[in-house]
């Protein structure tokens, strides 16, 4: 979703390289930070208790995404 929006020209992203080759195709540059490799921690974070099928669909979608970086 993010790269869509980068691409009709509503802002910016952060990547991953791995997501970097589907960006060109998508006429998309991308320019490196800085010099790597970087170790990337991302949380998922909601309150004790309280779920929904929605949140529950996305954690799952947030660790299927991570587990392919």
């Amino acid at each position: 979703m993010l790269a869509l929006k980068v691409a009709a020209g509503y802002g910016v992203g952060i990547s991953a390289q791995s997501r970097v080759a589907r960006a060109h195709e998508w006429g998309i540059s991308t320019r490196p930070l800085a010099d790597g490799p970087y170790e990337i921690v991302t949380h998922l974070q909601r309150r004790e208790g309280e779920t929904s099928p929605a949140s529950e669909r996305f954690e799952r979608r947030a660790r299927q995404v991570a587990a392919m970086i």
